[in-house]
């Protein structure tokens, strides 16, 4: 019972000290502007393009000064009688060129997820192409917490399992241009 005390007694302590040490390195590290802001960042973007997890769709980002986690859900419409409307998907992360107090940050980064939907005639029918794409582009704040993005996607769509990706899905760069806001 005294063990189990002990190890209680400890754990409160850590957690106490724990919570006074994250508000001093707070109140030191998180000045800007003669306003206290966090560290780390949080935004919801709505927007088109792979980023996005597909023609359309929603993103959020979470990230600290220069890296931010990205996740992206989205939805692929139909264009012609050898694509398919399918939902999207995509995961990456994000590297910043300059300062988070900059108005216009350059940044690039990698994403994983659906990058195109094609049609197969020799019985397969249509199939998702998932890959890793390249990102760049960048990020301009309008005004305190309200943003746009746009940039250039290039996905790497290599082989699955068995079979190549078809030879008439789309390569190149794709467009990505979306607004949100920072909370």
């Amino acid at each position: 019972m005294r063990f189990i005390l002990t190890r209680a007694i400890v754990v409160l302590l850590f957690f106490a000290f724990a919570d006074d040490a994250d508000a001093q390195l707070f109140r030191r590290w998180s000045k800007f502007k003669g306003r206290r802001h966090s560290k780390i960042f949080k935004r919801a973007k709505v927007g088109f393009g792979l980023p996005y997890g597909g023609f359309f769709g929603v993103n959020t980002e979470v990230g600290a000064k220069y890296v931010a986690f990205n996740a992206g859900l989205g939805w692929f419409p139909a264009r012609n009688a050898t694509t398919m409307s399918t939902a999207g998907w995509s995961v990456g992360l994000l590297g910043y060129a300059m300062k988070p107090e900059s108005k216009l940050r350059f940044r690039m980064g990698f994403n994983y997820g659906v990058n195109g939907v094609y049609y197969e005639e020799d019985g397969n029918g249509f199939n998702v192409a998932t890959g890793p794409s390249f990102i760049i582009g960048l990020e301009h704040e309008i005004t305190d917490g309200l943003l746009y993005d746009m940039g250039l996607s290039v996905p790497f769509r290599g082989t699955n399992s068995y079979r190549p990706v078809a030879k008439d899905l789309e390569y190149g760069a794709f467009p990505s241009l979306g607004v949100g806001f920072t909370f």
